[in-house]
């Protein structure tokens, strides 16, 4: 019953909408970081629509394209953090490990409910974009309040 219940929760129907509204927002507010964690994020979800199984046994065994599309993704991700001057990029690249690990329990338990899979590989999104909209806000404050927010660490360069 509650797998059910994150399932619909966690349903695209519900999913694009808060993305869409969180990435015009840190489009139009955001810093440079704020603006390529849009892309990243516009990158991973269009890949991870194209690259995934047929409905009828999506989730039925380790959905490879979505496991490369989270791990490219981590990759990008790690890279924004090593060289953005946030700290949300090191909240945003933990969940996106979380969500890459997420796939070993398919591999390891081939019997794992999909709906529990499914859960498991996309729970982890909604805090995400809500990390990149309180990032957003983080920077406009900033910029309200100092007149500045540099995009990049000092030792990144």
């Amino acid at each position: 019953m509650m797998i059910e219940l994150f399932s619909i929760i966690l349903s695209l129907d519900i999913f694009i909408p808060i993305l869409a509204l969180s990435a015009i927002y840190a489009l139009i507010f955001g810093g440079v970081p704020e603006r390529l964690a849009v892309l990243i994020f516009l990158f991973a979800i269009t890949t991870s629509i194209y690259s995934s199984s047929p409905r009828a046994i999506r989730f039925h065994s380790v959905e490879i394209g979505v496991f490369y599309t989270d791990l490219i993704m981590l990759i990008m991700l790690a890279a924004l953090m090593l060289h953005a001057d946030r700290y949300w990029t090191i909240w945003l690249c933990s969940m996106q490990l979380i969500q890459v690990l997420s796939h070993l329990p398919k591999l390891f338990i081939p019997d794992l409910i999909p709906q529990a899979y499914y859960v498991a590989v996309s729970v982890w999104s909604y805090p995400m974009i809500a990390l990149l909209a309180i990032g957003t806000w983080r920077h406009r404050e900033r910029v309200r309040k100092i007149g500045a927010d540099r995009p990049w660490s000092s030792f990144s360069v």
